[in-house]
């Protein structure tokens, strides 16, 4: 059975995992606009993300932000999963070697498959690359002060 303190702290890390997430993708999508408002590129994106000309709709960050909560939750679980054989003295190192095995054994290869397979300029796949390199130690840093 799973205890109630339980399911308080993963909810406490999805609501500030997808604060975290959000805020960072807010930041670096202001900052790669160029690409988003490259013509050639304009078939690439989802119909939820550009329906038509614009910013997307209100709609693509509700939806951004309940797969940030959804992503915090499987990570903390897979963080209890594997917690004894993460290397760290402290909470922060812990963390962070976490975080770096989300990205590394995650981010990292979705990334470099999707240069294989999306005609996207490599430069933004990059810059998504060090986002998610910087949300994912984020949340083991996250996770591990939570849990323990």
């Amino acid at each position: 059975m799973i205890k109630m303190e339980l399911v308080w702290k993963f909810l406490v890390i999805a609501v500030i995992f997808a604060v975290i997430s959000q805020g960072i993708h807010t930041i670096a999508a202001f900052l790669e606009m160029k690409y988003y408002l490259m013509p050639e590129y304009f078939s690439v994106w989802s119909k939820l993300m550009m329906p038509g000309p614009g910013p997307p709709p209100l709609s693509f960050t509700l939806l951004s932000v309940l797969v940030g909560t959804v992503t915090a939750v499987i990570y903390s679980f897979a963080y209890l999963l594997v917690m004894k054989w993460i290397p760290g003295s402290s909470s922060l190192k812990k963390g962070a070697n976490f975080g770096l095995m989300l990205f590394f054994v995650g981010v990292l290869p979705g990334y470099l498959a999707l240069m294989l397979l999306i005609n996207l300029p490599l430069q933004l796949i990059f810059y998504w690359m060090v986002e998610g390199l910087i949300i994912n130690v984020l949340a083991g840093i996250l996770i591990v002060r939570i849990l323990g």
